[in-house]
C-alpha cells in the first residue's frame, strides 16, 4: 500500500494542489457541513478498529460533506494541530474499501487533500467523522491508479479522531513545564513501544 503522503497529500497525487497557507495556525474552521449524503452512510465497528461501512452505492457527490457520527470529550483540533487519526477510505462507485490506516495529519495543511481536511477539522478529539468527498476534493479528473480510484470518483471517509498535539511555539511554551522533565509513552508504536522517553525543556 502508498504511503500516508502519497495517500493525503495533494502534491503526491500529480496535482499541484493549493498553495500552502503562510499562517496556517491563523485560519478559521472549514466551512464543511453535513448533508444528506453524508448522513446516508453507516459505521459499524468500534472506535480505532475495522469499520463496516454502508452506503447506496454508486455514489456521486458535488460537494464536500461531512457527519460527526461520534462526538468525542477530548480537546478540539484547530488549525496547526498534528491530528493523529485512523483513515479509512470507499469507492463511491463499489462500495468498497480501498484504504484503510493510520496518518498524522495536520489541520489546516493546504498540501493536504481537503477531503481528508475535513475528516479531523474542528472536532474534539475522540470523534468518528464521515466525509463524502467529491473528485474535486480528492484525486480529480485524474484519479488514483495506485490504489485503484477511477478518474472523477467519489469517495467516502472515515476518520477516528484519535489524538491532537499542539503545533506552535507558542502553543509548546504555555504547555511545557520549563526547567522541568516530560516523561511521555507511546503504546502502540511499534518502534518505541514499551519504551519511555524523556524531554527536557531547553531555551532555543
Amino acid at each position: 500500500l502508498a504511503t500516508a503522503a502519497a495517500l493525503l497529500l495533494a502534491g503526491c497525487a500529480g496535482s499541484s494542489g493549493p498553495e500552502a497557507s503562510e499562517t496556517p495556525a491563523a485560519a478559521h474552521c472549514m466551512d464543511v457541513s453535513s448533508g444528506s449524503q453524508s448522513d446516508g452512510v453507516t459505521v459499524e465497528g468500534d472506535f480505532g478498529a475495522a469499520t463496516t461501512v454502508t452506503f447506496t452505492a454508486p455514489l456521486e457527490a458535488t460537494e464536500l460533506e461531512r457527519t460527526v457520527v461520534i462526538e468525542g470529550d477530548g480537546e478540539t483540533t484547530q488549525a496547526g494541530d498534528d491530528v493523529n487519526a485512523i483513515v479509512s477510505a470507499y469507492s463511491g462507485t463499489t462500495g468498497e474499501q480501498v484504504f484503510s490506516q493510520p496518518a498524522t495529519i495536520t489541520a489546516g495543511d493546504d498540501s493536504v487533500f481537503e477531503a481528508f481536511l475535513a475528516g479531523i477539522d474542528c472536532v474534539p478529539t475522540g470523534s468518528r467523522t464521515v466525509t463524502v468527498a467529491p473528485a474535486s476534493t480528492l484525486y480529480g479528473d485524474e484519479g488514483n491508479e495506485t490504489i485503484g480510484v477511477a478518474p472523477g470518483e467519489t469517495m467516502v471517509i472515515v476518520a477516528d479522531v484519535q489524538e491532537s498535539w499542539k503545533n506552535s511555539p507558542e502553543r509548546r511554551a504555555d504547555t511545557w513545564p520549563q526547567g522541568q522533565h516530560i516523561t511521555w509513552t507511546f503504546p502502540g508504536n511499534d518502534r518505541i513501544e514499551g519504551k519511555t522517553l524523556t524531554l527536557e525543556w531547553a531555551d532555543g
